[in-house]
């Protein structure tokens, strides 16, 4: 992968595109409704070594697309326009703490600036010129903040997901305060930025130690468009459907997050018109009925809901165990740190970076200075 290649590959993709739309509007003239497909190329992903070939390397490339799609827009043909998707922020955790930084976020931040061109916090009303998607996104709650809040903030996360998410999720100025310390994220909500997360995958490559320190609720809580996918289905072996399964399984996730999950990813597809964006969305509203109507089915939603996870607290700092609850039996139990249901070292290894991570932020959980959101209360 290199500045070259991506070169060529971004001028075959050209030149393949502007081949089928002359061709189709041949056939278009003559009735023609067998269209060549190349006219419906929607988007370049870019992905791969974050480190040794960051995105900056292929800024020059990511500008003629922008270009491209101004000429599209302009012309009145945005059907025509281009997607772009970079990979970011999938760094796998690394259990050495001396190895751990939090540069990581700033390649999401780098993605942003390179494959985006659309509204800002600072111009809300500009038009959207790329749409755009990151890839993973993991490493997001490490983004900078003031005071270092979204890191705090996810601290408390991972003790509990389900537990601060219901929490957070009522104390609306407790969510503006973190939008407002994270310009990162303001950028996000501002161009309806898509995050896709594929829990399995992220597990597997160590970007999370574990599901249930999975941050998909944390974005979801703040609002981001967040959706859930597999990355790659032979490789991980899954399907959407299991990804959802594991995210209420695990993180607790209730049957209308999951359903919000669905519509963003609709909300951040690459579909060109509006017309047929609507199309989709108006097909998994349909869909979604009519699981919500079959009874068998319903009885499952609705136990999905009524679905407890267990309760947490912490031991000794960085060590967690779950309060016995009904159902905990269904979730890994975790004991001094180590996941029971695991023989793997490397796998207890990562989560327990992660549980120094907590460690290290639980000073200022502690703190009696008043939070952000607590300011004019």
């Amino acid at each position: 992968v290199n500045g070259v290649s991506a070169e060529k590959a971004y001028q075959e993709l050209l030149k393949n595109k502007k081949e089928a739309i002359a061709i189709n509007d041949k056939k278009r003239l003559n009735g023609d409704t067998n269209l060549d497909p190349r006219e419906r190329i929607t988007s370049i992903d870019l992905a791969g070594d974050e480190a040794n070939y960051p995105v900056d390397v292929f800024r020059d490339v990511f500008q003629k697309i922008h270009r491209f799609n101004k000429k599209m827009l302009d012309a009145n043909l945005l059907q025509h326009c281009l997607g772009i998707t970079i990979h970011a922020g999938e760094e796998p955790f690394s259990s050495d703490a001396s190895k751990r930084n939090y540069q990581w976020s700033q390649s999401i931040e780098k993605a942003y600036d390179v494959g985006y061109w659309g509204p800002t916090p600072s111009d809300p009303t500009a038009p959207l010129i790329t749409p755009f998607r990151i890839g993973h996104g993991i490493m997001l709650w490490a983004a900078e903040s003031e005071g270092g809040l979204l890191r705090r903030e996810y601290a408390a996360y991972a003790q509990n997901p389900r537990a601060w998410a219901d929490a957070v999720g009522k104390d609306k100025k407790r969510i503006q305060a973190i939008i407002k310390a994270t310009p990162l994220i303001q950028k996000l909500l501002a161009g309806n930025v898509g995050i896709e997360l594929c829990p399995k995958s992220n597990v597997q490559t160590g970007s999370v130690p574990y599901y249930t320190v999975h941050p998909a609720l944390f974005f979801l809580t703040l609002g981001l468009k967040v959706s859930v996918n597999t990355d790659n289905r032979t490789i991980s072996n899954t399907d959407n459907a299991n990804e959802l399964i594991k995210l209420h399984r695990y993180l607790g996730l209730r049957w209308e997050e999951l359903k919000t999950l669905i519509r963003n990813g609709a909300e951040t597809a690459f579909i060109p018109t509006k017309e047929e964006r609507d199309q989709v969305k108006a097909d998994i509203e349909a869909r979604l009925t009519e699981l919500e109507r079959d009874p068998k089915k319903l009885l499952g939603i609705m136990l999905m809901d009524g679905y407890t996870p267990p309760a947490y607290v912490y031991k000794t700092p960085g060590k967690i165990s779950p309060i016995a609850s009904q159902n905990a039996g269904l979730y890994p139990r975790i004991d001094a740190g180590v996941y029971r249901d695991t023989a793997s070292r490397a796998e207890n290894q990562r989560t327990s970076a992660v549980f120094d991570v907590i460690k290290e932020q639980t000073a200022a959980l502690k703190s009696d200075k008043p939070q952000p959101w607590e300011a004019n209360a």
